[in-house]
């Protein structure tokens, strides 16, 4: 028990640096976009979070399946919240050379056509991260199907609305004519199944 706690503590404190370092907020913007200190979340709270907002479950909603994972998953995918494209090979895109950045991520995706050239991170795929999820919704996997390009979206009910942010991208790409998409939806919050005691460090003291 003792090593989840500690464990979750390294996460949390890359999170919050991530959300510092991301956005250049200081803790009363933070505040005033609704960010709170991470709290257990239970499927069922999720699944109202997202009900509540109107968000559509789009091609699939995901957890991640353990803290393991998530410690896995925050070294590969370097922002919260976040949007991050793959190409049907299941390849991750670069879409910017500086990290995430929401407005970059936006109009990668609405200006995105069948056939465009992309750049590739080999440092992470599709694959590694299926592995690494498991569903809150359908399907089971996330699959690229006959799409163009697939998004993958990481939001928390703890960032508020920051998370506004990465729905938006989803809601737009979704709308962009030119494009066949795939859209999944990760909820990255700490989970009450994943067993941990506590979680120890917090965004705000």
């Amino acid at each position: 028990m003792k090593k989840q706690t500690i464990r979750s503590s390294i996460m949390l404190t890359a999170i919050s640096l991530l959300l510092y370092a991301g956005s250049s907020c200081t803790t009363m913007v933070l505040r005033s976009r609704g960010v709170k200190n991470p709290s257990f979340q239970t499927e069922q709270r999720i699944r109202a979070f997202l009900g509540k907002r109107g968000v559509p479950g789009y091609d699939g909603s995901f957890l991640v399946k353990d803290s393991t994972s998530f410690f896995n998953l925050i070294k590969r995918i370097h922002s919260y919240p976040s949007v991050s494209y793959f190409t049907p090979h299941g390849e991750l895109i670069i879409i910017n050379d500086s990290g995430y950045c929401a407005g970059v991520a936006y109009n990668y995706g609405t200006t995105f056509t069948s056939g465009k050239p992309v750049r590739i991170d080999t440092s992470f795929s599709l694959p590694e991260l299926n592995r690494l999820i498991r569903p809150l919704n359908f399907p089971a996997v996330i699959d690229t199907g006959d799409a163009d390009i697939i998004l993958v979206a990481c939001w928390a009910t703890y960032l508020g609305k920051i998370n506004d942010n990465v729905f938006a991208t989803c809601a737009a790409v979704r709308n962009n004519d030119y494009v066949r998409s795939r859209i999944y939806l990760i909820n990255i919050d700490f989970l009450d199944s994943w067993g941990m005691t506590s979680i120890g460090k917090k965004i705000y003291q």
